[in-house]
């Protein structure tokens, strides 16, 4: 027994001296967090200079609404960028003679430009400072919300009777993430930001019709917005009409440039929460684009 301590005591020392002499192969565990670099930190300030506002929608499930989150100078990059980008949107289903269920056009927004850079790192800002913020401002959530990193950002077009039908974000199978960053875990989306770049259209809402907004409701303080805010987002006309033909009103949220919705897709044990089912709606005049924004919780390999 003394001598296998012995030898072990020898190994501890020669490893010790080892990340001595030749820091570089410490390994990272052995460090403490990193600083940022000078473009990490340009990035991260580039990502906070856009002063957009957030108000819970709703807390179960949650659902928040966002306001400016991209400034016109940004939009009218992504804009540039990504209109000879598009090719008809694809949603895979073994039934080739099935209905489209998707008639928009998308591509993505290129990973290795700043702009996306910058729109990642103040998405994840805000997932931050949602987590750390609590009601009434951000929704009061049962567990924090559990993540790693984000997909590639996706831009979605939509012209005159394009839709896409009622769906979910979240995977039924979990998917590998064959990124760098991902090393070959499985995750799912745990989140999903939608923010409009292009709201030159009439139509065209995204709608929820398992979840239910009662403005009536809303206290007298303001701390949630008040019933002129919520007309200005919340398309109540197509609420009361499905009310009465449905017996489900639904929320149905209406394209602003700049501004947006965030959702939270998993329930805290993992599943999909069936209510956050949506729908992008017809265009009936005009167009519309999107930016989706889906964020990745991680279940291990």
């Amino acid at each position: 027994m003394v001598k296998s301590w012995s030898v072990i005591s020898v190994l501890v020392a020669l490893v010790a001296l080892l990340f001595t002499f030749v820091p570089s192969w410490r390994p990272s565990f052995f460090s403490g967090p990193q600083p940022l670099s000078e473009e990490q930190v340009r990035i991260e300030t580039l990502a906070a200079a856009q002063h957009y506002t957030y108000t819970t929608v709703l807390d179960d499930p949650a659902v928040v609404y966002l306001d400016d989150f991209l400034s016109s100078a940004e939009i009218d990059q992504i804009l540039n960028i990504s209109t000879p980008l598009f090719v008809p949107s694809q949603v895979y289903s073994p039934d080739e003679n099935a209905p489209k269920h998707r008639t928009s056009s998308s591509c993505f927004l290129p990973p290795e430009s700043e702009l996306a850079s910058v729109i990642n790192a103040r998405a994840l800002q805000f997932l931050g400072n949602m987590t750390n913020t609590g009601p009434p401002h951000a929704p009061d959530i049962a567990e924090p919300l559990s993540y790693y990193g984000l997909e590639k950002i996706q831009l979605v077009k939509y012209l005159p009777s394009q839709y896409y039908h009622h769906h979910m974000d979240w995977f039924d199978t979990l998917m590998r993430d064959e990124s760098s960053a991902g090393r070959g875990r499985y995750y799912n989306r745990v989140a999903s930001f939608f923010i409009y770049l292009d709201d030159s259209c009439t139509g065209g809402g995204t709608e929820f019709p398992e979840l239910q907004f009662d403005i009536e409701s809303l206290d007298e303080s303001g701390a949630r917005g008040s019933k002129e805010f919520w007309q200005e987002r919340i398309d109540f006309e197509r609420q009361a009409q499905n009310g009465e033909e449905k017996g489900s009103s639904g929320i149905s949220f209406k394209p602003r440039k700049g501004s947006g919705v965030f959702w939270v897709n998993l329930l805290p044990i993992g599943y999909g929460d069936e209510r956050l089912n949506h729908a992008g709606l017809p265009v009936e005049q005009g167009h519309k684009v999107g930016m989706n924004i889906w964020v990745k919780r991680d279940f291990g390999w």
